[in-house]
């Protein structure tokens, strides 16, 4: 059953099901406080029920009462993922019969991503168990980089209060050719932290932009 939400992965999981032979529930997308995820998951399955949710206690009631259906052995594919999601040790072969080893890295271990499409549904996985669709892919790149942009700007500070302090000292020493060598290192340092600042400044205004609409 997917409910309200935001994202496409619980569509992955509804299709899923679907392939064993499940019954499927979505809450209708106009009842839902989150239209997202239930749109996504009825843009790539076809499910057994769609319900607003004051009906769905009712509607579940009556579903597990029923004689269960015919029940289908799992795809091979999907026994592969499941082993992966247990913790089993999967070989890269085992990879490779998912799908294609994508050019992006895991945001969570940094390793390969399989690239994996079905259904209208494009998902990823690691060979140590993390899964994304693609939209979720997106998004840890987009918090990637904005914290590699806020860890550049961090250490940019640091280095112009430290070329700040030497100059001074450089300074008070009267060693001229070294005060002037911080001295440039300041102005460097000043321009290339207000890039950087920039950059991160224009990140955040662009994200408040895409949230609100």
């Amino acid at each position: 059953m997917v409910l309200t939400g935001t994202m496409s992965d619980g569509a992955a999981g509804l299709c899923a099901l679907k392939e064993c032979g499940g019954l499927t529930v979505i809450q209708d997308p106009a009842d839902a406080a989150y239209a997202g995820m239930p749109q996504a998951a009825l843009r790539r399955s076809r499910p057994d029920r769609i319900a607003p949710l004051s009906e769905l206690p009712k509607l579940l009631q009556d579903l597990v009462q029923q004689i269960r259906g015919e029940q289908r052995p799992a795809p091979a594919q999907m026994r592969v993922e499941v082993a992966i999601a247990r913790g089993e040790q999967i070989g890269i072969q085992d990879m490779d019969s998912l799908g294609s080893r994508s050019t992006f890295t895991c945001p969570d271990c940094g390793g390969v991503l399989w690239e994996i499409e079905k259904g209208g549904l494009l998902r990823y996985r690691c060979h140590l168990g993390h899964a994304y669709t693609a939209e979720l892919v997106g998004s840890a790149q987009e918090d990637g980089s904005r914290d590699a942009l806020s860890k550049t700007l961090r250490a940019l500070r640091e280095r112009l209060l430290l070329a700040r302090r030497l100059e001074g000292e450089a300074v008070d020493k009267g060693w001229e050719d070294e005060a002037r060598y911080w001295r440039q290192k300041l102005e460097q340092g000043e321009e290339q932290f207000a890039i950087v600042a920039d950059a991160l400044q224009k990140m955040h205004e662009t994200s408040a932009r895409t949230a609100e609409d």
